[in-house]
This record gives structure tokens, sequence and C-alpha cells, in this order.
């Protein structure tokens, strides 16, 4: 029921000639009624779309909403629970088929009921791009404590424990100063002892590297945070070099922390990680500013995703498109008239936007879905761009 790539993928290859049914509902924590108004919209959203699919005048596709909602009560009653686990919950349905497909994050999702040939991802994408899996590693004098975060939600997955060894060590003696004319006198030389034992714990660290190497390619996190004091940070990425997935992020903020909650960890190096996020977009938005191989606006990013010359589409996460398709299944904008076309034909397509994420993934294009910050870049654009492979 949780998200990762494959999942994400998964969902997004879903298909079905009757349609695929994709119910979003965000959990509204703290709300007091009997019945709360998010429960309420979903349940209301569902009858609506019963009458639709009645007053369709398709029988088949009536036929088969009404079987699909009336044999829906556990996996409605999960995603309308209050006990489920994570804010955002979803169902996608294929209409021709028993399967239904849970995901559950902590993370909005917003509210609303879709039913089209593929199950709409759109929200998923945005929730992705917001809190996709992510490592952290604290470095202490204890070792490195290795954790996964999803979503919101963190859990500890190992923990590479330092032996001090210095317990069996000679200890070393020697003059207490240099001073001429004063007593000589034996006294441990702390400084150096200390010292020894500091490199041995640096060393220790960097050894963590293949550990690191391993869950980030397991767990596939995106962004690698690496917290704790600064010289023992900079012992755990000594070896992560060439060939390391995930951009390196520092986290200043747990420091001289015993032991927090893993929650604890998540919550403080959250600031870390929302400024890595909105970087990876503004490199984006920069490197489409810089390449010739770029569209702007909704006329020509639509061309090149339908062509598969999109390499990256840059998509404001607020913004909606409205557009047409012709008799050939080409979309086009809102009041475009494709080449040789006299417009006679055209169907209206109010969902552009979910539209264009399918001809993404059809042509293995990435999708990145950018927050209001970021997004006010592509303001003159229409909220849309592209960097184009050719």
């Amino acid at each position: 029921m949780n998200l990762d790539r494959s999942r994400l993928n998964e969902i997004a290859g879903l298909s079905d000639p009757l349609g695929v049914l994709s119910i979003y509902v965000t959990a509204e924590p703290g709300e007091e009624a009997e019945t709360p108004a998010w429960q309420v919209r979903t349940r209301n959203a569902l009858e609506d779309l019963r009458r639709r699919a009645h007053d369709s005048g398709d029988r088949e596709f009536d036929q088969a909403v009404r079987g699909r909602l009336d044999t829906l009560g556990v996996d409605l009653e999960w995603a309308l629970a209050p006990s489920t686990s994570g804010l955002g919950r979803a169902l996608f349905v294929p209409l021709s088929n028993g399967e239904v497909h849970r995901v559950s994050v902590q993370a909005s999702l917003g509210d609303l009921v879709r039913c089209a040939d593929r199950a709409y991802v759109r929200p998923l994408l945005a929730a992705w791009s917001a809190g996709s899996p992510v490592g952290v590693a604290v470095a202490t004098g204890d070792g490195i404590r290795i954790m996964h975060v999803a979503f919101g939600i963190a859990e500890d997955i190992a923990h590479l424990k330092y032996v001090d060894p210095s317990g069996e060590w000679t200890e070393l003696k020697g003059p207490a100063n240099s001073q001429p004319g004063l007593a000589q006198q034996t006294a441990p030389q702390h400084d150096l002892f200390e010292a020894r034992r500091a490199q041995d714990l640096k060393r220790y660290l960097a050894s963590g590297h293949e550990t690191l190497r391993r869950h980030a390619e397991e767990e596939g996190w995106e962004f690698l945070v690496v917290a704790g004091e600064p010289q023992l940070r900079e012992a755990v990425v000594e070896h992560l070099g060439y060939g390391f997935q995930p951009t390196i992020v520092t986290g200043d903020s747990v420091v001289g922390m015993t032991h927090p909650p893993a929650a604890k960890v998540a919550e403080l190096i959250e600031p870390d990680l929302e400024r890595a996020r909105r970087d990876r977009d503004r490199d984006l938005v920069r490197r489409l500013d810089e390449t010739k191989k770029s569209t702007r606006g909704i006329d020509q990013t639509l061309a090149a995703v339908q062509e598969g010359r999109a390499e990256i589409v840059l998509m404001d996460a607020q913004a909606d498109w409205r557009g047409s398709r012709d008799d050939n299944g080409r979309y086009v904008a809102e009041e475009v008239v494709p080449p040789g076309s006299n417009g006679n034909g055209l169907v209206a397509e109010p969902e552009l936007g979910e539209r264009i994420v399918e001809l993404a993934i059809d042509h293995s294009t990435d999708v990145a879905v950018l927050d209001e910050d970021v997004a006010a870049e592509l303001s003159e654009a229409d909220g849309l761009a592209a960097i184009l492979r050719w």
C-alpha cells in the first residue's frame, strides 16, 4: 500500500477499455463532526459518478460502474476510515476486473473521483515530487544510524555500531611539558591518545559507504541527508563519490541529541530536505533557460510530448489546461485547430494536464511537478515547459 517507484509505475500503467476508477481521499484530523466533510465529499462524488454513468446511454459502462461501486465496500471503508494509516489514501479500480490497488501516504492527495481509460496519477506525481523516499545517516560517536524517510514517515533500518577499541590500547606516557628547568614528569599523552581514537572512529564511519550504497539502491533514495557533527559527517561521505545516485544533503540540526526518535529526526531535517527539493527544481528551470532544446507554453510542449521529443516535462502543480482531441487521437490546446483540419469532430478534453502525464509516461519522459514557489518562474509559459531530447 505504500508508494515507491515501482508501485508508482505500476499504477501509472493501469488501463481498462471500460475505464479505471481513481478515488483520492485526504483525511482531516481533528474534525469533530460525526460524519467528517471529507468522507461526505467522497461519497457524494461517487454517487455523482453513478448518476453520470446511468445517464451516459452506455449500458455496458453503466453496469460496470454500478457493479464495481456495489462491491467496493471493504476498500472504500479502508479509504474513508479515520483509523487508516496515512493522511492521503487512493484507490485505483479497473472496471473490467476485480483487482483493487490501494495507496496510503502521509501527505495530502486532495479529494477527487475520476473515471477514464487510465488511472489518474497527477496527484501521486505531485506527492512524489514533494515526499519521495530519502535516506538519513546520522553520524555519532556510536556509529551511523541509518533511516528511511518517505512522505513524512520515518523508520530506522540499520545501525552500524562503533566499538571503541581504545580500552585495549597501551596507554602512552611521556613528558608533561618541555619547558627547561621544570622537573620531568610522566603523564598520559591525552591529546595524542584522543586523536588516535578520533581517527579510528572516522575510519569506521567512512567504511559505512557500502551499506549506504546498498540501501540507497534497494530503497530508491533520491537524497541522502547526512547529519551529525561536521567532522563526522565528512567521514561518512568520504567514499560516497562516483556512482552514488542520491544527492547528498548536509543536515545541521541533529547534533548533540541522545538517540532522538526517528520521527523527531525527520522533523529536524525537513527544512534541509525542502531546500534540497527546491534546489532540484530550480536546477531544472535553470537548465531550461540555458538550453536551446526546450519548449515553453502549452502548444509547443504538448507537441513535443506527443512526438516523443521531450526528456523532462516541467509542470505547475496547481495549473490546469483544457484542450481537444481529434479523430486521430492527437491533442491540441483549447481553441487550437490541428493542421489540415477544419475543427469539426474535435472532442473537448477538460483534463489536458493528465493527458500530458499519460503521454509522457508512454514516451518514457520524466515529469517534474513544481510547487508554487518554483512554478512562478513558468508563469509566462502557462505553467508548462519541457527540456527536449532533440
